[in-house]
């Protein structure tokens, strides 16, 4: 056991097998007709966890996930290639096989297959607004169970089926500006993200799944002492907050181990 702070620890080891595969597929149309590209294909992940205890109770099962995700991304060069706008769709498949346990509750869980189907869209553009300063801007979805090892743990249910809906659904924004010069470039983004399943946990390292929503800036440049020297870096500020009561107001601040404190790199190459 490891021990900190007067509480004790049972040690345990992840055993996982991933095995997966990626077919893409890149479709360019006459140009002279339709200045579009459009490339599509699929993702196929299986997952295969089991977590042994070294010195504690077997509490976590093992549990078998398979990924299936088709997608198809269209690419459009405009305006004498002044303008790209990028639109596309991804389909996420994801069944999970868990078998019978006895939690860290001492609680009886049964089993099954957990079945997960997401559509994710995204789209974005960019537009050079002359040969220093371009525009660009997007939106897109993303999809994850999370810890779902942490979830099976020690939660308070008796049937695994009682986490079909704890899958979070992210919905991300951003806005920024890109400068170029001969031996320098820049950059200022503004971005926003929310999720109706967002993930923090409490007092007791327990997961805890709410409304969130994160936004930041980050500021990034780059400069070309000489042919040899290059020096940059990066300035980064983010804050978020959830909803603690599901009463659709966000009236907490998200933790610091969600939210890192102002960043400051830098970097000479």
């Amino acid at each position: 056991r490891t021990e900190f702070l007067g509480f004790q620890y049972n040690q345990y080891e992840t055993e996982s097998r991933k095995i997966g595969g990626r077919a893409t597929f890149d479709t360019p149309f006459p140009a002279d007709r339709f200045p579009v590209n459009l490339v599509w294909g699929l993702d196929v992940l299986n997952d295969q966890t089991k977590v042994n205890p070294i010195d504690g109770p077997v509490d976590t099962p093992t549990y078998d996930l398979t990924g299936v995700a088709p997608f198809a991304q269209l690419r459009a060069d405009l305006f004498d290639d002044r303008a790209i706008l990028t639109a596309g769709v991804r389909y996420e498949h994801l069944s999970v096989d868990i078998d019978d346990y006895v939690n860290e509750l001492s609680t009886r869980v049964k089993g099954g297959t957990l079945t997960f189907t997401e559509p994710l869209f995204n789209i974005s553009g960019s537009f050079d607004l002359d040969e220093t300063f371009t525009l660009f801007g997007g939106f897109s979805q993303g999809f994850q169970l999370g810890d779902l090892g942490r979830y099976l743990y020690n939660a308070n249910f008796t049937d695994v089926s009682q986490l079909s809906d704890d899958g979070q659904k992210t919905d991300s924004y951003e806005l920024g500006i890109r400068a170029t010069g001969a031996v320098w470039d820049a950059s200022v983004t503004g971005f926003y993200n929310k999720s109706d399943n967002g993930v923090t946990y409490d007092a007791n390292l327990d997961i805890v799944l709410a409304p969130e929503q994160i936004w930041g800036v980050e500021v990034a440049a780059n400069y070309e002492v000489t042919d040899q020297v290059a020096v940059g870096g990066t300035l980064t500020w983010l804050d978020g907050e959830y909803d603690t009561d599901g009463d659709g107001e966000y009236d907490s601040d998200l933790g610091s181990d969600r939210i890192a404190p102002l960043k400051l790199t830098g970097y000479l190459e």
